[in-house]
């Protein structure tokens, strides 16, 4: 599995971000992947985190989606909603995506480590 690149979501139709506020994911070289297809509107963010799927060859209904989705694509999943940073398992995190949660947590979010 490849890692994915802001190439990659561009070519599916997403955005990436520079505002902590509205992302979803950080790619391994930093980039934020955005939870909005256009500028917030009431209703919220638009993307949600299981379009992921778009990327993978498996369906999110595998009993070990989230943990193999962050590992083959080399992503960090946030949650905005609650200001979570959803570690998974034995994840490696490359020092761009360091840098990236170092940021969120200055900003109030908490990093969670999930059991594999």
């Amino acid at each position: 599995m490849k890692k994915l690149t802001k190439e990659m979501l561009e070519n599916e139709g997403y955005n990436t971000t520079s505002d902590l506020e509205r992302a979803l994911y950080i790619l391994h070289d930093g980039h934020l992947w955005d939870g909005f297809y256009t500028e917030p509107t009431s209703y919220g963010r638009l993307v949600e985190h299981r379009e992921i799927e778009a990327f993978l060859e498996y369906d999110r209904y595998d009993c070990n989606f989230w943990d193999k989705a962050t590992k083959d694509l080399k992503i960090v999943q946030i949650i905005p909603e609650t200001k979570d940073i959803l570690i998974f398992g034995n994840q490696k995190i490359t020092s761009k995506q360091v840098e990236k949660i170092q940021e969120f947590e200055r900003k109030g979010y908490l990093v969670v480590k999930e059991a594999a």
